[in-house]
C-alpha cells in the first residue's frame, strides 16, 4: 500500500511539473493551444493513464503475475501515447480526432479489467498480500493521483491566459 501511495504522489508531482512546462512552452497550431491556463486540460487527460497503469499493476500483482510492474508501465505508455498522438494530430493538422481520445479512455478502463480476468500463462509467483489489500491500495492510488490533479485547477490564474506573455511558474496543487 505504501508503494501505491508513493507511486501516486510521484505521478501527481510529474503531472504538476508537466503542466508547468506546457503552460510555459505552449505548443500550438491551427486552433489548438496548450499554453497558459490551457495546459490544465493535459493532466486531467493524462491522469487516467497513470491510474490505469497502477490498477493494472495491482491487479496482476494480486494474481501473482511474475512481471506486474513491466506490464503496468506498458499500459501507461500506451495510454500516454494515445493522448500524445491525439494532441499531435490536433496541433499539427487542425483535425480533432476525438475518437482517439475516446479509444484511449476505453483502453484505460479495459486494461485493469483484462488484467483481472484473462488467464495467466506465465508461471505465477507466491504473493504475500490478499486481494483486499490490493483493493485498498487501488483506492489509495486513485486518491493520491486524482486529488492533486483536481487541485491543479487552482493554478489557472497563475499560469496566465494563453495569449498573454508567459514566464515559467511551477504549478503546485491547491496553490493560487
Amino acid at each position: 500500500m505504501g508503494a501505491a501511495l508513493l507511486a501516486g504522489i510521484l505521478a501527481s508531482a510529474g503531472l504538476a511539473l508537466l503542466t508547468s512546462v506546457l503552460a510555459f512552452w505552449g505548443p500550438h497550431g491551427h486552433s489548438y493551444f496548450l499554453g497558459g491556463n490551457s495546459a490544465l486540460q493535459f493532466p486531467s487527460e493524462l491522469a487516467p493513464a497513470f491510474i490505469s497503469a497502477g490498477w493494472t499493476t495491482l491487479a496482476l500483482d494480486s494474481r501473482s503475475h511474475p512481471h506486474p510492474v513491466v506490464l503496468g508501465a506498458a499500459v501507461w505508455l500506451i495510454g500516454a501515447e494515445l493522448l500524445i498522438a491525439y494532441w499531435a494530430v490536433a496541433i499539427l493538422t487542425g483535425v480533432d480526432l476525438g475518437l482517439a481520445l475516446v479509444l484511449g479512455g476505453l483502453f484505460e478502463v479495459a486494461a485493469p479489467i483484462l488484467a483481472l480476468t484473462l488467464p495467466l500463462r506465465a508461471r505465477a509467483r507466491r504473493t504475500l498480500v490478499g486481494p483486499g489489500w490490493s483493493l485498498i491500495a487501488a483506492i489509495v492510488l486513485l486518491i493520491a493521483i486524482a486529488v492533486p490533479t483536481v487541485g491543479l485547477q487552482a493554478c489557472g490564474p497563475a499560469l496566465g491566459l494563453p495569449e498573454a506573455p508567459r514566464q515559467f511558474r511551477l504549478c503546485i496543487p491547491f496553490s493560487s
